[in-house]
């Protein structure tokens, strides 16, 4: 009997230790996650572009690439905060080139805890790593005790990561060289939306949404205020050390909000200006872009701080015309 029970519990191992692989090996070679597409070493981008969903949508490389005459790679990712920033730039340089610049998206709700996160889930295939571990150890609690388990670092997710795996090891097979977004740029396409109003497109529902998040009217906002997170200052200036290391130029911007909604930030200015005094003490500039006139306009936004393609472009325009004034 208990031989049979130890042959089981081999076998069981054995299997958990063959899933796990399995898992990793799909992950990694999923070619649509950033992290493993940087992985393989196949990026070759002067102009590096970093921050969560507001440049992911907003700064297109092809047409950036036309401005300023070198390649560029959009490594920004949906929801994201300065420590899930951090990782992947981190990643990213291991494994290829440094770009000569990073242009990195910072707002004030970047330092507060309610706007974007940390996706731990994103760097399951690289949990070897110790920057990476000791990241997840400090930000993820409750997923921190299971990253050294086999299989269950990635059955922790539910189904999360089943998928990825299956297309990453479909990628793998088929022998695919690019990802879906070939340079990072995720169009934002208007929808309608069948969970809610099918009259309305979901880029208006989205603007009403995150409208409510700051209050309907400047007296319901003039009670929402940002607050400063000490981690997120911490990971915002180490993406800024990590740079300086290997020589990256860094140029912390703020694209065009709109105006309706950045003057009911009751303490946005004090926010901007600790954000400057921080940039400066790094040896680099805050631009800040909310005097263009795209900010007046709603129609020029899909959300208060995420511009449609058009008034993105002319955004692009602006900012490439003063990087170009650095070279």
């Amino acid at each position: 009997m208990l031989k049979k029970l130890t042959i089981l519990l081999l076998l069981v191992m054995a299997a958990a230790f063959a899933l796990d692989y399995l898992l990793y090996f799909g992950l990694s070679h999923n070619l649509n996650l950033k992290a493993s597409y940087a992985g393989q070493g196949k990026v070759r981008a002067e102009a590096l572009v970093l921050g969560p969903c507001e440049p992911l949508f907003t700064i297109d490389p092809d047409y950036l690439e036309k401005k300023l005459s070198c390649p560029v790679y959009n490594l920004s990712l949906n929801h994201s905060d300065f420590a899930d920033n951090y990782l992947h730039f981190y990643l990213f340089l291991k494994s290829n080139p440094a770009p000569k610049m990073l242009l990195l998206y910072v707002t004030p709700e970047s330092f507060d805890l309610r706007f974007n996160t940390f996706h731990a889930y994103r760097f399951a295939p690289f949990l070897a790593d110790s920057i990476v571990s000791a990241t997840i150890g400090e930000l993820d609690s409750n997923y921190a005790p299971w990253i050294r388990l086999p299989l269950l670092r990635y059955t922790y997710f539910g189904r999360m990561l089943l998928f990825p795996a299956l297309q990453g090891l479909k990628h793998w097979n088929s022998g695919k060289q690019k990802p879906y977004l070939s340079k990072g740029y995720e169009q934002h396409r208007p929808a309608v939306s069948p969970f809610f109003d099918p009259a309305r497109k979901s880029d208006s529902l989205l603007f009403d949404v995150q409208l409510d998040e700051f209050g309907n009217t400047p007296e319901d906002a003039a009670d929402k205020t940002f607050i400063w997170n000490a981690t997120r200052e911490t990971y915002f200036v180490k993406i800024m050390d990590l740079a300086r290391t290997k020589g990256v130029q860094v140029i912390v911007y703020e694209s065009p909000g709109f105006s309706g909604i950045l003057r009911t930030q009751r303490n946005r200015l004090a926010f901007l200006q600790k954000i400057d005094s921080l940039c400066n003490s790094k040896g680099s500039a805050y631009w800040c872009f909310d005097h263009l006139a795209t900010c007046g306009a709603r129609a020029n936004f899909i959300s208060p701080l995420m511009m449609k393609s058009a008034a993105s472009q002319n955004f692009m325009d602006t900012l490439s015309l003063r990087i170009n004034k650095l070279k």
